[in-house]
């Protein structure tokens, strides 16, 4: 089975993935950070096989998995979102009072070893507005059809407590770490 049609966002933390997840929601079926109701990276490839048609995932702990999803999801679309990681660690400190740099120091090593090879497909936090219409018809195979600048004016942000985590599959999930 060839994965075409599905396109994974590798993405730090704080970096407008539930956006990202909401916009390409109203073209194609999308999921946010759904390696966080699984103990195992295999989870994520049972999903996306349960989904017919288009899918996006944005992922904030896919990059820790990089090259087993790229195997488990063979021709799955890559994108690589880049937000600078002190901007990150102000808002992860801003919502949980807690430092986490030593957690994305790693997470942002790995994001730029793989978003910087050559031929891998980038965007950038700052120029969401100039990227996000342009990656409709790639990621949906739809033209956009709305307002973009409206759609970034629109706050999609859940507090990361209110986030579903299972510190259990969490803890199985990162023994996979590569």
């Amino acid at each position: 089975m060839s994965y075409e049609r599905v396109t994974l966002m590798f993405s730090l933390p704080r970096s407008m993935t539930q956006w990202w997840a909401w916009f390409f929601g109203h073209g194609c079926t999308a999921l946010h950070d759904p390696l966080a109701h699984h103990s195992r990276p295999d989870g994520l490839k049972r999903d996306i096989d349960a989904i017919e048609g288009r899918v996006f995932v944005a992922d904030t702990s896919a990059i820790f998995f990089h090259n087993q999803l790229i195997d488990a999801l063979p021709g799955v679309q890559r994108l690589y979102n880049f937000r600078s990681p002190r901007d990150i660690m102000d808002s992860l400190y801003q919502q949980t009072g807690s430092d986490w740099q030593t957690l994305i120091a790693d997470q942002s090593r790995r994001l730029v070893m793989h978003g910087w090879a050559p031929g891998a497909r980038r965007i950038h936090y700052v120029a969401q507005a100039e990227t996000a219409a342009q990656l409709v018809l790639d990621v949906c195979g739809e033209p956009f059809k709305g307002d973009v600048q409206e759609m970034l004016n629109t706050r999609i942000d859940v507090p990361l407590a209110q986030q579903y985590r299972d510190h259990y599959k969490t803890r199985s999930l990162m023994g996979y770490k590569e």
